[in-house]
């Protein structure tokens, strides 16, 4: 198990705006139409890639491309870490 999912914390090594990008490139690349996105929860693998959930990531996620997120029409979107208490909800 990784220092992530053993202590709750890791160090930050990759551009937040970057990390920020991707989850939104993520997102995008699901190819549901809106009829099917009102039936799905979509979860967004993080459980490899921990600096996903680091809430300064999070944050930055749900300031810039929040509202974005919602209007997709997901039941919810959640990025899904290494853990339940390393999973965050992005709408």
């Amino acid at each position: 198990m990784g220092t992530l999912a053993q202590s709750g914390q890791t160090t930050l090594q990759r551009n937040v705006e970057e990390l920020v990008s991707n989850i939104r490139a993520a997102a995008e690349s699901k190819l549901y139409s809106p009829a099917q996105r009102r039936k799905l929860l979509l979860a967004l693998d993080a459980i490899r890639s921990p600096a996903y959930v680091h809430d300064a990531v999070v944050a930055a996620f749900l300031t810039t491309h929040g509202a974005w997120a919602a209007g997709l029409g997901y039941q919810a979107i959640w990025l899904v870490g290494p853990t339940a208490d390393l999973s965050r909800r992005l709408s």
